[in-house]
């Protein structure tokens, strides 16, 4: 097994462990908008309108993870 992947693999587990964390404070009752989409050329736009709405309305309090396959 490679270096690089062995290096991604571990920082999966660390989005993995977040977001776990993440979605026990949404059962808690905090709020926390999410979404788990797929890119596409048919909706880059859609999301793109998406993260800027979420910047002008959060003041850029935003956390993005990002994978790609």
């Amino acid at each position: 097994m490679n270096k690089e992947i062995m290096e991604q693999t571990d920082a999966l587990e660390t989005i993995i462990t977040e977001l776990t964390k993440l979605n026990e404070l949404n059962y808690t009752g905090y709020s926390i908008d999410t979404m788990s989409r797929f890119i596409t050329e048919d909706n880059v736009m859609e999301i793109t309108g998406y993260l800027r709405e979420l910047v002008h309305t959060t003041n850029g309090n935003i956390r993005m993870h990002l994978i790609i396959s």
